[in-house]
């Protein structure tokens, strides 16, 4: 079906291709005088205010043929009204135009809206001055709605709105009805194309996630909605694309804002996260301990580069703070530390779930050593924190493998141990200073680096770049953390294990655990008689611990 329409005489220049705008929309009509001749128009919606209600008012001088009001007010509106009503917005009215940018100076034929081909861009446009999301200006739109579900359907002259499209410089990507018969390969560095059967593919292509959470945020639906509908509902799927997941997204956006140092994007997006729960009278679960955790993340060369903190108006602050309740004190003095880039330590909390119960015979098995072998074995640890730290390590970003001078070594140095100890996600057993963070993360790296020159040899290592520089240090640090971290884990293991048995079940409990470990007990402990450990059991989980350890080299070695 051809789309025919009257001249509009007022000349319009196309937004420059890297340009968003909210409730505008570009799509491309055929004339009626020559199915070869077609021009780039864009469609115009506004949310106005209207004093008789009247849900849409068509304005401008491009006219819009019965025909086509009815089919947007009967099946576009509808699918509009059923989006915000799910999103728990009220009705809204809107007024609809539509501009022919530069066609005055390019052709002499009368224009007005009488098809169905320019469904896409007014459903677009209309749901952009609804949630104010802005819509890409490089993005062309051509398609019909054919259903109340949302389906597109193909229309005609679709290898005349392709060329028209690709001769548009303004114009990089084309979304076009699935099943629509193109001859001519248009997928270019310049013209993007994308097919598409519904209005969730639709809306998908055309709204960011990161302007979606900008949306829910200043409009009220940022908080996650729970299933709606008919998963084969296109406007369930859009409430779901819309509404779901909103706050893992903000805290991955302003995670690499953070990490650019961007401090007017940071404070951007958290003013806005503020501003929505302080207008709900509602302090966010976990905010401070979210935001504390993300820039103890944060490498130092990003946290000093600049005007990046105080992060949050204290007055905002203040007013989040007063919504708290009883199990949010904790999450609140975060939240100001945080703020204030005052972060603290996470010292070691071992397992505390461990109970000797655990470890008592049951159903006659009398071997304990099997269930500590199940919560020391490789698997186990790593299950339990070794991938977290690696983790850890590979999520710290460093601008450099070199450092300028001692204080800044230090500042990187600290920074990464606190990330490390962050990223576990141990609940803090005390608030520490800054010096005492410094101080603990001098002695790992002393002890990372006891057997490679010490203290001196990393300094000059990081200083001249040399074996992977910074890098390999906080390589090594890692490394060695991870192992402080095991001991203490099979340490805490076998003293739950054995504290509640009495002396000779101890001592058949470190025979079992000698037969067993023997591959990774030196040489000179393995003819001692296990009466020796049943005191002291450490001896053995550090054996365990450097055999283990050993081994694994080994095997990484071939």
């Amino acid at each position: 079906m051809g789309d025919h329409y009257k001249l509009n005489c007022n000349n319009f220049n196309i937004e420059n291709n890297s340009a968003k705008h909210i409730g505008r929309a570009k799509t491309v009509l055929v004339s009626r005088q020559s199915q070869d001749l077609a021009v780039v128009s864009e469609i115009i919606a506004r949310v106005i205010n209207s004093k008789d209600r009247q849900r849409i008012s068509f304005t401008g001088l491009v006219e819009f043929s019965e025909k086509s009001k009815k089919h947007i007010t009967d099946d576009i509106l509808i699918l509009i009204d059923r989006i915000t009503a799910l999103l728990a917005m009220s009705p809204l009215c809107y007024e609809i135009s539509a501009v022919n940018p530069d066609i005055a100076s390019n052709h002499d034929t009368s224009v007005d809206v009488n098809g169905f081909s320019a469904d896409l861009s007014i459903f677009a446009a209309m749901l952009s001055a609804s949630l104010r999301i802005p819509l890409p200006a490089n993005i062309l739109m051509t398609g019909h709605i054919a259903s109340l579900e949302g389906d597109i359907g193909t229309v005609g002259s679709i290898q005349t709105k392709v060329n028209t499209a690709a001769q548009d410089k303004s114009i990089k990507r084309l979304i076009y009805p699935e099943g629509s018969k193109i001859t001519k390969n248009f997928d270019s560095d310049s013209l993007q194309a994308a097919a598409v059967s519904n209005i969730r593919e639709l809306v998908k292509i055309v709204f960011s996630e990161e302007d979606i959470v900008v949306a829910s945020l200043e409009k009220g639906f940022f908080a996650n909605y729970s299933e709606i509908g008919d998963p084969k509902d296109y406007v369930a799927q859009i409430i779901k694309y819309l509404a779901f997941d909103n706050e893992n997204r903000f805290w991955q956006i302003l995670r690499k804002h953070l990490l650019m140092g961007d401090a007017e994007a940071v404070r951007k997006w958290l003013r806005l996260f503020a501003g929505y729960y302080i207008g709900r009278k509602i302090y966010p679960a976990y905010f401070g301990d979210r935001l504390f955790s993300l820039i103890c993340a944060t490498p130092p060369a990003v946290k000093r580069a600049g005007n990046l903190f105080p992060l949050l108006d204290v007055a905002d602050c203040i007013k989040l703070a007063g919504f708290a309740h009883t199990d949010d004190y904790e999450d609140v003095y975060k939240m100001i530390d945080a703020i204030r880039c005052k972060t603290s330590q996470n010292t070691f909390k071992s397992d505390a779930a461990l109970r000797s119960a655990e470890f008592l015979p049951q159903n006659g098995d009398d071997n304990i050593f099997d269930r500590v072998t199940a919560r020391i074995n490789e698997i186990s640890l790593a299950r339990n924190f070794c991938t977290m730290i690696d983790s850890a390590r590979a999520s710290f970003i460093l601008d450099s493998v070199t450092v300028g001078n001692y204080e800044d070594f230090l500042e990187t140095v600290t920074s990464f141990y606190i990330h490390l100890q962050c990223y576990e996600n141990s609940k803090p057993a005390e608030s520490i200073d800054q010096q005492r963070a410094r101080n603990e993360a001098i002695e790992l790296l002393e002890n990372s680096f006891r057997d490679a020159g010490g203290m001196a040899a990393a300094l000059q290592r990081a200083r001249d770049g040399t074996d992977g520089g910074m890098r390999k240090i906080l390589d090594e640090m890692t490394d060695f953390h991870k192992l402080q971290q095991q001991q203490r884990h099979i340490t805490a293991t076998f003293r739950q294990a054995v504290d509640s048995l009495s002396w000779d079940e101890r001592v058949q409990f470190m025979k079992d655990a000698m037969d067993r470990l023997k591959i990774f007990i030196p040489e000179h402990l393995k003819d001692e008689h296990p009466e020796r450990f049943a005191r002291d059991y450490e001896t053995i989980a550090k054996a365990y611990v450097k055999g283990m350890d050993k081994l694994n080299q080994l095997i990484r070695r071939y």
